[in-house]
Order: C-alpha cells, then structure tokens, then sequence
C-alpha cells in the first residue's frame, strides 16, 4: 500500500480546479471540432451526390489520388478533407436511397 501524501506534495483546490476546467475546456473543443468536421463531410457528400457523374468522370481523368483530390476540390468547392472523404465514398452510396438520407442529414445539420 501506498505511504499517504504529505499536504506538501497534495495538489492544492485551485490546482485540481484548474486541471477539471482545463479538461472540460479539451472536452468541449474536441466536441465541437467532431460536429464541424461531420458537418463539412457531410456538405461535401452531398456535393458530390448532386453531380456524381461528373465526381466519377473527374476522379478517372485525374490520373492519381494527389490530382484527383486538387480537382474534387476545385469543382466541388469543399476542402481537403472534404474532397478526400468524397474520394472514399463507396459507389453503392451513389444510389437515389443514399443521396435523400444524406442530404435529410445535411439539412438538419444547417438548419
């Protein structure tokens, strides 16, 4: 069993106050980021699913992943991020099915 700590080496209130908001400050950040990142994905997926033929005619013209990702970019307007997550969509989920569910989600998002 561990010695007991001395009040010299105890963290005092204000120390442990501290490091509870510090983390609950972390917390709600990375909360945060996690919606606007999902948001952004989101947004981006419908971009690609109200032109999914000119998503796939650019993707196969582009030659390699690095171009392709520069070109989903330019024409639909999303990040990086965006564009990589468009890159990695599955073709199944370019069915009419998918696309309404989507953009149901997108439109709760934003609204």
């Amino acid at each position: 069993m561990a010695a007991p700590m001395s009040a010299h080496e105890r963290p005092s209130w204000r120390a442990l106050a501290t490091a509870a908001s510090s983390s609950a400050s972390a917390s709600l950040r990375a909360s945060t980021a996690a919606r606007i990142s999902s948001s952004k994905t989101t947004a981006a997926k419908v971009a690609a699913l109200d032109q999914p033929f000119d998503v796939l005619r650019t993707i196969l013209e582009a030659g390699d992943a690095v171009h392709a990702r520069a070109a989903l970019r330019q024409l639909l307007q999303v990040s990086e991020f965006g564009a990589d997550t468009v890159e990695s969509m599955p073709l199944r989920f370019f069915n009419q099915e998918y696309a309404d569910k989507i953009r149901a989600q997108n439109d709760l998002v934003d609204g």
